[in-house]
């Protein structure tokens, strides 16, 4: 009886540490930006939390019917935004299945997901989070960014190119 409380103790103990860890934030130096919600921190990579930004090889048609590069837009915002802080202070929430550290991550007071989806840049990943839902309609109804055009979520958009679907429009081609 003794082992079996000392055990629940234990596991209990165990619980809370890895709860704190979770919720606990850690500063990342951030050495790249692979796409508008990805980034590595040496040999650490991070997935942003809660939201979704276009694919690289995504493209968008802008408020004047013109194609453009979403993915790479999302991609040099976020690099514009770290050119002269490169470190972030982030809150590790999940792994996810490539073993990326999914994380809400803030510059200074600044969350960096939260500034992507009220810049129109990336979306609500509602399927995951409701918490950018709000700044994602704010974004929408001021038409900033991809709202002020047409575009396809990123979760679609990805699917449809792995099942050969997707229609040569929303894909930007490489640089001869």
């Amino acid at each position: 009886m003794v082992f079996y409380r000392l055990l629940y103790v234990f596991g209990f103990c165990v619980l809370l540490t890895v709860s704190a860890e979770a919720g606990a934030r850690q500063d990342f130096v951030i050495t790249k930006v692979s796409d508008g919600d990805s980034l590595r921190a040496g040999a650490e990579r991070l997935r942003l939390f809660g939201i979704d930004a276009p694919e690289l090889k995504q493209a968008c048609i802008d408020e004047n019917g013109l194609k453009y590069a979403c993915g790479q837009a999302a991609k040099d915002a976020l690099l514009l935004l770290l050119a002269h802080q490169k470190t972030l202070s982030c809150e590790i929430v999940d792994i996810d299945h490539y073993k990326r550290k999914v994380a809400r991550c803030f510059q200074a007071d600044k969350d960096i997901s939260q500034w992507l989806v009220e810049k129109g840049l990336a979306v609500a990943y509602l399927a995951y989070s409701k918490d950018y839902h709000s700044a994602q309609e704010h974004a929408r109804h001021a038409k900033r960014g991809l709202w002020n055009g047409q575009f396809m979520m990123p979760d679609k958009w990805r699917r449809a190119k792995r099942s050969a679907s997707l229609p040569a429009a929303h894909i930007i081609a490489k640089s001869p």
